[in-house]
């Protein structure tokens, strides 16, 4: 874990930063990431998901649920009009096929369809992590 929440990056794998309201989706995503050894943060809304981006010294793979949150919408949206905080990010939103589509003219970085296997959870934040490693060479 990293030792201070402005921080997410240890090691080789960058911090996984989880935004979503639903506590449960929440905590299964923070024991199963942790598990394969990304520093995970979690923010259980919008508000708290912004501050710890603007604190963020390292790149995030941020991991949002908008569904059907409103400050989450916003929070996206926000990203979407700022470059240069989304450049040192890569956002990968995590829904049902109906909100992909919704979310599809925000250009998150990268989808995760729920629910997803484990494999396919891995497959995907590696994918962002590599490209994450790249954009900062």
């Amino acid at each position: 874990m990293p030792q201070h929440p402005n921080e997410p990056t240890t090691g080789t794998k960058p911090g996984v930063l989880v935004i979503c309201r639903e506590p449960y989706f929440r905590r299964m995503l923070d024991e199963v990431i942790t598990q394969e050894g990304y520093p995970v943060h979690v923010a259980a809304d919008g508000e708290q998901g912004l501050k710890l981006l603007q604190q963020a010294t390292q790149g995030y793979l941020v991991l949002m649920q908008l569904d059907p949150w409103p400050d989450l919408w916003e929070l996206m949206q926000m990203l979407h009009k700022n470059p240069q905080l989304r450049a040192h990010h890569r956002i990968i939103q995590a829904d049902i096929p109906y909100y992909v589509d919704l979310a599809r003219p925000l250009e998150p970085d990268d989808v995760l369809v729920l629910p997803p296997s484990a494999k396919q959870l891995f497959k995907v934040l590696e994918r962002n992590a590599e490209m994450l490693r790249h954009s900062k060479g």
